[in-house]
Formats: C-alpha cells, structure tokens, sequence
C-alpha cells in the first residue's frame, strides 16, 4: 500500500492514539499524544492557509478532498472531545475545542474558495451551495462576496445587493466586493454607479485581478492604455464568455 502523503493525513490515527491513551489512564501518554495530535492539526490548517497554499491555488479538486479531509477530521476532533466531556474527564477538552474550531474555519475558507472557483466557471447555484454550508461555520467578508457574485449571475439582484453591502461593512474598502457591486449595477442599468465604481477601482487596484470582468468598463469611463490592456486581459481564454441567468428564488442567507 502505498503512503498516504495528502495534508491531514495520520490525524484520525493520532485522534485513535489520543483515545487509546487516555482510556489507558497514563498521563505521559496523553501529553505525548495531545502534542502530537496540536502539532498535526496546527500543521494541516498552516497548509490549508498560508499565502499561496490550497485555497490560494483553488483547484477545484484539490479543495474538495480538502474539504472531505476537514470535515472528517472536524468530527473525529469533535467526538473525542465530547467523549471525554462525558466521561466528566475534563482534560483537554479546551485543547480539543480548540482545534475543531480551527478545522472548522479551514473548513469555511475552503468552502468559501470552491465558491470562487464555481463562481469563474458560473455554476453559480452550486457555489450557492458551498456558500450555504461556510456561512453556517461563520459570516465572513469573503463568503458574504462570492455569494453576492453568485446571486448577481443568477439574476437575484436584491439578495446580491444585501450581501455585497454585508461584505463592505465587515470589511470597509474590499475591493473585490466593491468591484462586484459595480457589476450588479452594470447589470441592473445603474449605468452611472458602475461607472463610478469601476472608475475608482481602476485607479487603486491591479487590472489584473479583475481581468475577466474589466470589459464591462468599456463603455463607460475607460479610455487610452487602461482600455487596451482591459481588452487584452479579458480575451484571455480562461474567461471564457460571461453568461447570465434568472431565478426567482426568494432570499435566504444574507437577508436578514
């Protein structure tokens, strides 16, 4: 058999050898294996989100072994929590608890990138999905982004707008939200405020992050090298052409 070299891998068995030695009783043991079991999963979540690791890479099948591989390790961390919480051992439960909540929030953030990812390739009602279970983890800026996005492509505006106002409050000046929030309004014949709100990115942003939208600027307020290299960047073939749809699916998660 070969050896399994994936992030996360030998954390359920390190979870198993935790509940061995504690069931055994031998506090070296359990210090040993706890700090074994910290350092691992501290590991798993550095790998998960550094600058420049999985979510960064977004890959749409690595993101999902990840996210398989974070819940599983979630509810192994959870349940040995709980059997100890139980067993009115409470050694270590707040260690543990610990943990599981940063898994969870990897969990989160790797949801939140499968979005992005769904959202370039405009499945947008399976990014509503992913966005769906991250939110439930946590309301971040970024969820809150990628779902206005998604919301905008399937043509519910209104539910697109509460979440993209959601993403600039919990985070003033994002620029991907506000960028987003320039394509609803170019979408919904808010010519004059897309306009505004392209214009003002344009000067404090690299095109370079928004090339495959940028061509929406065209004919408004964008002239001279800014028109020409939007051009460039939006021909390149990973944009592909941008497609819209309708629903009438009422609001659900950024509403409130």
């Amino acid at each position: 058999m070969m050896e399994c070299t994936e992030p996360g891998c030998g954390l359920a068995d390190q979870v198993a050898a935790f509940r061995d030695a504690f069931r055994r009783g031998s506090e070296e043991d359990i210090d040993r294996d706890l700090a074994r079991l910290v350092r691992m999963t501290q590991e798993y979540v550095e790998h998960v989100m550094y600058p420049g690791g999985a979510v960064a890479m977004g890959r749409e099948g690595t993101l999902d072994n990840l996210i398989g591989s974070s819940i599983a390790i979630y509810e192994s961390i959870r349940s040995l929590s709980d059997e100890i919480r139980n067993d009115r051992k409470v050694i270590a439960t707040e260690r543990l608890d610990e943990m599981s909540r940063h898994v969870n929030l990897a969990t989160h953030h790797l949801m939140v990138a499968k979005a992005s990812v769904l959202n370039n390739e405009r499945r947008y009602a399976e990014s509503e999905e992913c966005l769906a279970v991250a939110l439930d983890i946590e309301v971040t800026p970024e969820a809150a982004n990628e779902l206005g996005a998604a919301l905008t492509g399937m043509g519910r505006y209104y539910e697109a707008e509460s979440c993209l106002e959601t993403a600039t409050l919990l985070r003033p000046e994002y620029h991907a939200a506000e960028f987003n929030k320039a394509v609803l309004n170019d979408d919904t014949g808010n010519h004059g405020l897309a306009a505004d709100g392209f214009d003002f990115l344009l000067n404090y942003v690299d095109l370079d992050r928004f090339g495959c939208w940028c061509g929406r600027a065209w004919r408004w307020r964008m002239t001279g090298s800014t028109r020409t290299r939007c051009a460039a960047l939006t021909r390149r073939p990973a944009c592909g052409p941008i497609a819209r749809t309708s629903s009438t699916t009422r609001p659900t998660l950024c509403t409130g």
